[in-house]
């Protein structure tokens, strides 16, 4: 090997960092960086009818050998009216069908991400309205939000 340094006039220094940034194990973070986009389906959406809000989460980690982590766990949804008409519950109108829902994710290589809906009910009050869906986080991702702005059509 000293042959070769002389050879080729390799400083030692150069091969013992090159040697060691092959040996040392890749970084692997624990916990990847996740982003939340939420849509709405129709929106605009007429008064008294009913809109489909999807959260989508997307982990933005490193992918190894084509295995990606999946966000899992809960998205939880707020929801809020200016002219009022809208309230956080289940079932009726202004109120979302559910305040949280668990995300399903798809697996295949490059799969990183995973996705849950929850339904609004519009009411003859509101005429706009922001939905937020929050993603906590789990071990393997951190937490997100995204919001969506609603236009609701009044009724003539």
């Amino acid at each position: 090997m000293l042959q070769l340094l002389s050879k080729h006039r390799l400083p030692v220094t150069i091969l013992l960092t090159v040697l060691m940034l092959c040996l040392t194990p890749s970084v692997v973070y624990a916990t990847d960086p996740t982003v939340t986009e939420v849509t709405c389906q129709p929106n605009p959406v007429s008064q008294a009818a009913a809109t489909i809000c999807t959260a989508l989460v997307t982990s933005h980690g490193l992918c190894v050998s084509g295995v990606c982590v999946i966000p899992t766990g809960k998205v939880t949804w707020t929801i809020s009216c200016p002219a009022g008409g809208c309230a956080v519950g289940t079932g009726s109108l202004g109120k979302l069908s559910s305040t949280s829902c668990t995300l399903k994710g798809s697996a295949g290589n490059y799969a990183d991400s995973a996705q849950c809906s929850v339904t609004w009910f519009t009411n003859t009050a509101a005429t706009e309205a922001t939905i937020t869906g929050k993603y906590a986080g789990s071990s393997d991702c951190y937490g997100s939000e995204g919001t969506v702005e609603l236009t609701v059509l009044t009724i003539p």
